[in-house]
């Protein structure tokens, strides 16, 4: 399982505010689901793994389970599954809101004023916890 979340690697797509990522990893469900396309769905999910709970925005997302004894991430998309390790998600998930945040604070996009955001930056605050 771990082998998947080292290949993956995530990019801000500066510039771009419909393609916030690019993302190089050859599992192509780890791939379609990392490469963010526009805000609308960041909040919600940084609030989902924040409290470990299921996130699910047209047929791409995650949820948190249990097997054989060992907390797991089951991610989705349209191509498949993978499944993770919790804390190996937890920490690119973590690295992706990161991500989110300096790339819109370097670019002084304007989502920064949006009503949820102060949410979302705390929601990753709670992530940081979980890792520390």
């Amino acid at each position: 399982m771990l082998s998947m979340v080292e290949s993956v690697d995530i990019f801000w797509h500066e510039g771009d505010d419909k393609a916030l990522t690019s993302v190089n990893s050859d599992n192509v469900v780890l791939k379609d689901f990392f490469e963010i396309q526009g805000w609308q769905s960041v909040h919600e999910m940084s609030k989902c793994v924040a409290t470990h709970k299921t996130f699910d925005e047209s047929g791409r997302g995650f949820e948190f389970k249990i097997r054989e004894n060992e907390a797991v991430v089951e991610v989705y998309t349209d191509s498949g599954y993978a499944l993770l390790q919790e804390s190996a998600f937890i920490s690119l998930m973590l690295y992706l809101f990161e991500l989110l945040i300096a790339g819109a604070n370097d670019n002084h996009h304007t989502i920064r004023y949006e009503p949820w955001w102060q949410a979302f930056i705390e929601y990753m605050y709670q992530i940081q916890d979980q890792i520390h």
